[in-house]
């Protein structure tokens, strides 16, 4: 089980790596390290998903902790439950954009505060390991409660456009960024045109990794943009915490970019604040941050480290 630990997160193949016994090990785990009387479970749309839930809220719940259940999520929608409900953290059943033959855990704690090696994930991989559990006198029990209305409308709340129009194209590749859908067709002032894969479905369904660090993964988004003629395009990674972009001729925009385009309306709204870019950006990136007045950090990759 120790090696399915990783910087940021756990990930493993199923069932040979990471099944329903490592699952409930890390349940139990996850509770008596942050020392939790509540938590909120998410998932992906893997086939193993639901089975990885059971077993990793059967052993939470075994050690006296609630939990309520979110059901099929994006990560962001897992995070914004972390900070939203009364929680003391929150765990997303995923393997974000890796083939469907694996699953995983993103454990964070209160306020999307995530654990990564060396700050609690590395003490959740070593009570797990160790497998000293007691069953608690009283049971957790499970609840469900659907967050996907309140979490739109809190998204919604950011898109200021005026009188601006735009079109769009999205590519969701049969994956958690389906969710994240209502949120544009709601927005006034932008129409999605073209749409690919943007129904739920297994992994593996899409011809194309769901993986937009990938540029060859954008080449059927870039032509349905330029086919078109929208203004952008907007495809998601496996669990939609990472988005790309292809520009209105269809080239996908470097991803570093994104951030340098972005932090001086950021920084507008909160002047002076801290911009963080990960170690593989371009000078750009720095040099945009600091332009427009704000502190450029620098990061190691991965949400963890954000």
């Amino acid at each position: 089980m120790k090696n399915i630990f990783k910087s940021y997160d756990v990930r493993g193949i199923y069932p040979s790596e990471f099944g329903e016994d490592a699952a409930e090990a890390i349940g139990h785990a996850t509770v008596l390290k942050l020392g939790a009387k509540l938590l909120a479970v998410g998932r992906d749309n893997r086939i193993s998903s639901p089975s990885l839930f059971d077993a990793f809220t059967r052993g939470v719940t075994e050690q006296g902790c609630e939990v309520i259940d979110i059901g099929l999520v994006s990560t962001p929608m897992l995070y914004f439950a972390s900070a939203t409900l009364p929680v003391d953290g929150a765990v997303m059943i995923t393997a974000s954009h890796n083939p469907g033959q694996y699953n995983g855990l993103k454990i964070c704690g209160k306020n999307a505060i995530p654990f990564g090696l060396n700050s609690g994930l590395d003490d959740i991989r070593d009570i797990a390991l160790a497998g000293n559990f007691k069953t608690a006198f009283k049971k957790g029990n499970i609840t469900q409660q659907d967050i996907s209305s309140t979490y739109q409308k809190f998204i919604s709340s950011f898109i200021h456009l005026g009188e601006q129009k735009f079109s769009i194209a999205i590519d969701t590749a049969h994956a958690m960024g389906v969710l994240e859908i209502p949120i544009f067709d709601e927005a006034s002032g932008i129409s999605i045109t073209g749409r690919l894969y943007d129904t739920l479905a297994v992994p593996g369904t899409c011809p194309h990794e769901a993986n937009p660090l990938n540029t060859e993964t954008l080449n059927e988004l870039s032509a349905l943009v330029t086919e078109k003629k929208v203004d952008m395009g907007i495809a998601f990674d496996g669990d939609a915490d990472r988005i790309g972009f292809v520009d209105e001729l269809g080239r996908p925009v470097p991803m570093d970019l994104v951030t340098a385009i972005i932090a001086p309306e950021v920084l507008r709204i909160h002047p002076g604040s801290t911009i963080l870019y990960d170690l593989r950006s371009s000078r750009t990136v720095k040099e945009e941050i600091e332009h427009a007045g704000g502190v450029a950090a620098e990061g190691m990759v991965g949400h963890f480290f954000s």
